[in-house]
């Protein structure tokens, strides 16, 4: 169903949260070709932690010294219980993904170097420069600061941003957008389904659309069936229900004949008004800090 094109315009700042939600689910995927999507957040937190000091390094063809990080600190960062974070690193140490030393935690060499997980890279970076063409298509990028960090590339070379960084800055974003909602869905699994059932649900909608969605979301929302939904998210279907059920439970969506609906409640909206603010903020932190290093010219270009 579509709305008149004499509504009122979106603000950019919801244009920007649908691409986003696209964005993560998209990317999120890469991150476990095993394990679950807590592994993944635990893997994504320590190799964030890991290469911290090193995230502006313009040379991105050597890998930088790994710094170790405790996992209490992992834990912390993520919001999990210590045990858990002990527990599921431990197991991801005895299959090879992590190396456990006395100051901390690190990813180990056999998977920096494994084709797959150097495949996902690629990947990764090749969606951040279509998430950057959608975000510039809903409002202006951060602009150019008059001074650039040292070692930063002057504008004119138009590099293409390495992969390594784009990663790097990618699961700060990732993580940045599971800090803003877990505490408000309940954790990052609950996160998981609501992205996706929005997704789902609103995917084929225009930008105009996206406001009277929000007004009647069961006249313009696609229901997705909870088998579906499971399928998404890479989850057995139990899981999804149970979740999906306690999501509903707190107001976040409904069932229909047709499957699940997300569907915020009055006391709900202003909540995810905020947090859509603070979307659009963290986006512009993730493009802020690869312009800075002059590593968008190459994609300003190519789109004029």
């Amino acid at each position: 169903m579509a709305v008149s094109s004499a509504a009122p315009p979106v603000p950019p700042v919801w244009t920007v949260a649908q691409a986003s939600v696209a964005f993560v689910l998209d990317v999120e995927p890469l991150a476990r070709p095993e394990g679950d999507l807590v592994d993944a957040l635990l893997f994504a937190a320590v190799l964030a932690a890991n290469t911290a000091s090193s995230v502006e390094t313009p040379d991105d063809q050597v890998q930088p010294p790994l710094d170790p990080v405790p996992i209490k600190t992992v834990a912390q960062t993520l919001g999990t219980p210590f045990e858990t974070a002990r527990r599921r690193i431990g197991a991801m140490a005895a299959r090879g993904v992590l190396q456990l030393s006395t100051q901390g935690v690190t990813v180990s060499d056999a998977r920096l170097a494994d084709p797959g997980f150097l495949a996902a890279f690629a990947a990764r970076h090749a969606r951040l420069r279509a998430f950057y063409d959608d975000v510039r298509a809903a409002c202006a990028p951060p602009e150019t600061p008059a001074e650039r960090p040292p070692g930063a590339p002057p504008a004119s070379s138009a590099r293409e941003p390495p992969v390594r960084l784009a990663n790097r800055l990618i699961w700060d974003y990732v993580l940045a957008v599971g800090a803003a909602l877990s505490p408000v869905t309940g954790g990052p699994l609950q996160t998981l389904i609501l992205l996706a059932l929005a997704r789902a649900n609103i995917g084929h909608l225009q930008p105009q659309d996206l406001r009277a969605w929000a007004s009647s979301p069961e006249h313009f929302a696609r229901p997705i069936p909870a088998t579906h939904l499971a399928e998404m998210v890479r989850l057995p279907p139990e899981t999804t229900r149970r979740y999906a059920l306690a999501l509903e439970a707190d107001g976040f969506c409904r069932r229909t004949p047709h499957g699940l609906v997300v569907q915020f409640d009055a006391r709900r909206r202003p909540e995810f008004e905020r947090l859509a603010e603070v979307n659009l903020a963290n986006v512009r932190a993730l493009f802020g800090r690869l312009r800075r290093r002059g590593l968008l010219d190459a994609w300003d270009a190519a789109t004029g």
